[in-house]
């Protein structure tokens, strides 16, 4: 663990280094970001997991599993609004993923009924998991 390092410098990238071999897919420095800030999610260290997620996202800015890992990672936090901002970010990547609506959903529960229901509405539409789906009704119904 990189201890005493400020957040920034763990996400500072020179855009030169973020690429190895011909083909920007062989993004092996992202890919070890990623697998750092799992490992820190893990251990409990939730600031330096974001910071390691972020430092992926710069790399690969497009990459929804960082976006929904930062977004958990602050709405266990408390940082609602800024969770919702990753879930909603990778919901843009991937209109109706449930995994996302369901996330928008829940973290609203926290600051605003009203959103949250909508969100648990559209959740069951997409219908591709039921077991998120039962979940989902479930939270409804607790919140009608």
């Amino acid at each position: 663990m990189e201890e005493n390092k400020n957040p920034q410098e763990l996400i500072d990238v020179k855009k030169d280094d973020n690429f190895i071999g011909d083909s920007k897919t062989e993004n092996v420095q992202a890919e070890d970001a990623f697998n750092k800030a799992v490992a820190l999610k893990h251990e409990g260290n939730y600031d330096e997991a974001i910071a390691y997620f972020l430092r992926a996202l710069k790399m690969i800015p497009n990459n929804i599993e960082s976006m929904y890992n930062v977004g958990l990672l602050y709405r266990e936090k408390g940082d609602y609004q800024e969770a919702l901002k990753h879930f909603m970010n990778a919901l843009a990547i991937e209109p109706g993923n449930s995994k996302f609506l369901y996330a928008i959903a829940s973290t609203y529960e926290h600051i605003d009924k009203n959103q949250s229901i909508h969100y648990y509405k559209e959740c069951l539409k997409i219908q591709n998991n039921p077991v998120l789906e039962a979940v989902a009704n479930d939270r409804l119904k607790a919140l009608q």
